[in-house]
Formats: structure tokens, C-alpha cells, sequence
């Protein structure tokens, strides 16, 4: 029986094909060989697009005014009859996508304009899922570095009295990471097209503001000798976190922990992608996104690289490969460099019929 097969944004650049308007022309492509493969899986009913990468392409087409296809891309969903998945962190309904789709030969460009930047299903929506996202990663890409400091510290025990802190602050940090101010400076940077260095910005304020945090915590705990805090000691850290929330000098904790990695390498790295990897897994995270997350953590080290808006997209993609239909794994397609490293890795389906449209094929392990 086929397999489904998940298609991410770059592959529908690739499959219409307009060279004039500087998207969709990757000379490494076997085209041809794309759109007759493409078709077929449609043909038999087989292809899937999470909402991520629908709303990705929408507002990045809707930005560059191509309207054409943008309704290219809406009757491809429509006549293939493609099955629309929802990915987490989008609380946007299907049937109000559905519902857009339907309307491609009815409504005018300035119809699909409004929807797409200012209705509530595309681009505040997909800001809003973008930082919910981040910050879910951040809170598990954040923790190893807290085992860091404490190894810097002499303090090589668990850390029970960081997660406790942590969980318990969770909702106070999500609302600071997905504030009505980071959702603004979003927008706007999507008007002026510099969306990718706010997004990195956002994220670089916010690690470094929970890592002060973790350091203030564990400071605490190091000092204090103790494994476990009282639920009153925990309350007192909402007024300690305020307080760094409004304090911006010194060195960047990201810069200081980074200092200690330094010192203990190399075999720190694998400590902390063990680490790493325990806290993905308690979060729900599948296993192609855990091993693509660990190779950016160990990047991140070696070329002090932050989160970037591109890394999302990445990971809301490799969700993807938690699809199961007909007891089968769902093939990923698609032409970004850095999936394609993990999935040489660790899914040889995914690569060997990505590498079949490559004229450069990727080598899996």
C-alpha cells in the first residue's frame, strides 16, 4: 500500500514553477520528474499539507502580491483533493481554511489579502502558533544549560528544584515569551519583510531572560545545599523574576554558560544532548524532531547560533512524521537543507525519494 506523503513549502515552489518571481528556482531539481511524481500521489489521494506550511506559503506569496499563486496553490488543494493537517500550537479551525479555499474563483486579491494578514486564521494566527512554538522549545533547549551552570558550580546532582520553579512560573514565562508587545514587533516585521531578525531577536531576549532565571535559582540552590523548596519559597520567585525581567546589563547568561560549555568540551555536548534528549521526550516531541533539535543545540555551541524563525518552520514540519495512516509513517518531502541532514540520519524512506528528484542526492548514514 503507499505511503502518505507530507509536502513541505519549498516543494510547492517547485512544483508551479515561476521563475520570474525569484521563488522556486532550485537548479539541483529534477522538476519534470517532481510534478509527474507530485501528480500521481495525487491522484491516488495521498498527499498531505500541515497548516504550518499552507499559511507559510500564503503570507510569504501574499507579501510578494502574488495573488496567481496563491490561487494556484489553493485549487492544487482543492482539485487534489491534498488532506490539510493540523499541526500544535495552531488553534486555527480546517474548516475556516476550507472555507477560504472554496472562495479562490469568487473573491478578488484584495478579498485574499485582508484574510491573509488580518483575519485571525493566517498571519496573527501563525504569529501567535510561531511564538507559543518558541517558547516551548526554548523552556527544553533552556533546562541543559541550567545543568551546566550547575556542574560549573560543583553541583553535579538532579536538579529537582529548577523544574519545580520552572513548571511553576510556566504559565507567567509563556505570557511574557507571547506577550501583546512581541506579537506587535511580529507584525510589523512582516510589513516590512525583516520578520526572520525580529523573530531571532525575541528569541535571543527570551532565552537569555530565562536563563537569568535559571541562574538566580540555582545560585540560590547552590548556596543553600538543598534538593527540595518549600511552595512559599517558590511563590517568592515571582517577585525575583520581575525584577530580572526589568534588569538588561552585564555579560548575556547565554554568553556566560557558553564560556563554561567552552571550558568542559567536547564531551559536555553529549552530556547535554542527553539531557536534551529526557526533555524532549517528556514533552511529546517525536523522534525526528528531537535528533534535529540536538544538531542545532550542538550548532549552537560551536557557532553561538539562537533560535531562528526558520528553526520553527523546521520543527512544525518533522511533526509530520508522526502521522501514521494505514499503520504506515508518513514520507516527508521537502528541499530544506537542514531537514534533509536529519533525515540522512534517521528516516532513509524520506531521503532516498527526496534524493530521487536530487541531481545532488543528500548521503544517509
Amino acid at each position: 500500500m503507499d505511503k502518505w506523503v507530507a509536502i513541505d513549502t519549498n516543494v510547492f515552489y517547485e512544483y508551479f514553477n515561476h521563475p520570474e518571481t525569484g521563488i522556486g528556482e532550485n537548479s539541483q531539481i529534477d522538476k519534470p520528474k517532481l510534478i509527474r511524481y507530485l501528480d500521481s500521489v495525487a491522484a491516488k489521494n495521498k498527499l498531505i499539507v500541515d497548516t504550518s506550511v499552507l499559511i507559510e506559503a500564503s503570507v510569504r506569496l501574499a507579501e510578494l502580491g502574488f495573488y496567481s499563486l496563491i490561487r494556484e496553490l489553493f485549487r492544487f488543494i482543492q482539485t487534489k483533493q491534498v488532506q490539510i493537517q493540523l499541526v500544535p500550537f495552531f488553534s486555527i479551525k480546517i474548516k475556516k481554511i476550507k472555507e477560504l479555499i472554496r472562495l479562490v474563483d469568487r473573491k478578488p486579491d484584495n478579498y485574499f489579502r485582508k484574510q491573509i494578514f488580518y483575519s485571525k486564521s493566517f498571519l496573527p494566527q501563525k504569529i501567535e502558533s510561531e511564538l507559543l512554538f518558541a517558547y516551548s522549545l526554548i523552556m527544553q533547549i533552556g533546562l541543559p544549560y541550567g545543568h551546566v551552570y550547575c556542574l560549573s558550580k560543583d553541583r553535579p546532582e538532579p536538579i529537582p528544584v529548577l523544574y519545580s520553579i520552572i513548571k511553576d512560573q510556566e504559565e507567567s514565562l509563556s505570557g511574557v515569551f507571547c506577550s501583546i508587545e512581541n506579537k506587535k514587533k511580529l507584525a510589523e516585521a512582516y510589513k516590512n519583510k525583516n520578520e526572520k531578525h525580529v523573530f531571532c531577536e525575541i528569541c535571543s531576549d527570551e532565552l537569555n531572560f530565562f536563563l537569568s532565571i535559571q541562574m538566580m535559582i540555582l545560585d540560590d540552590y547552590c548556596e543553600e545545599k538543598e534538593l527540595f523548596v518549600t511552595k512559599s519559597a517558590i511563590a517568592q520567585y515571582s517577585q525575583k523574576i520581575d525584577r530580572i525581567r526589568q534588569q538588561k546589563h552585564g555579560q548575556p547568561p547565554l554568553v556566560a554558560i557558553k564560556n563554561i560549555i567552552k571550558a568542559f568540551l567536547p564531551g559536555l555536548i553529549n552530556e547535554i544532548g542527553d539531557a536534551l534528549d529526557v526533555a524532549l521526550q517528556n514533552a511529546n516531541y517525536n523522534l525526528l524532531q528531537i535528533e534535529h533539535l540536538k544538531m542545532l543545540q550542538r550548532k549552537s555551541f560551536q557557532e553561538s547560533r539562537i533560535l531562528q524563525k526558520n528553526d520553527i518552520e523546521d520543527m512544525m514540519f518533522l511533526y509530520n512524521s508522526k502521522t501514521q495512516v494505514d499503520g504506515k509513517p508518513t514520507l516527508l518531502l521537502t528541499f530544506d537543507r537542514t531537514i534533509r541532514e536529519t533525515l540522512a540520519q534517521h528516516d532513509r524512506d524520506s531521503i532516498s525519494l527526496i534524493n530521487s528528484f536530487m541531481l545532488t542526492p543528500v548521503v544517509s548514514n
